[in-house]
């Protein structure tokens, strides 16, 4: 709903919450991860909830993080240029799709062309290079390639 979510951070503590809920008889804490796309506008976010002195607020200690990364996120990178970061909710109202169901990749110009999704910037470059300084922080996040 525009304009009317809280973010991801607070979902992310619900299931950190639930997962530490399911535990294997108090043997041994349940488990999971959850996964974000690399274009998706609170990735900086989702990425500071495992830096090492996130605020207590919006740190995840125990729920695992992957991203999802496209090959048109390399290529930028490569080409020292900025990523576009889209909004979820204006790719479903104009596409009638989820994000995860499209292919960055293939739609990106299109998605970039486009003037009723709202969109925000930032380095392809500084992206990988934050991932690079969390895995040697924390481990995560784990990566998952969207176009093999």
């Amino acid at each position: 709903i525009e304009n009317q979510a809280t973010g991801i951070v607070p979902v992310m503590k619900l299931l950190e919450d639930s997962f530490s809920y399911a535990n294997q008889l108090g043997q041994r804490q349940g488990a999971g991860a959850v996964y974000l796309h690399a274009h998706h506008p609170e990735v900086l976010t989702f990425l500071d909830t495992k830096r090492e002195n996130a605020d207590e607020k919006i740190r995840i200690k125990s729920l695992a993080l992957g991203l999802v990364i496209p090959d048109i996120t390399f290529q930028l990178a490569k080409e020292n240029k900025e990523m576009a970061l889209f909004s979820p909710y204006d790719i479903k109202r104009v596409y009638g799709k989820d994000m995860s169901d499209i292919s960055i990749t293939e739609e990106y110009n299109k998605l970039l062309a486009n003037p009723a999704i709202k969109k925000t910037y930032i380095s392809a470059r500084k992206l990988f290079q934050l991932i690079a300084e969390l895995h040697f922080e924390s481990g995560y996040p784990y990566l998952l390639f969207d176009d093999t």
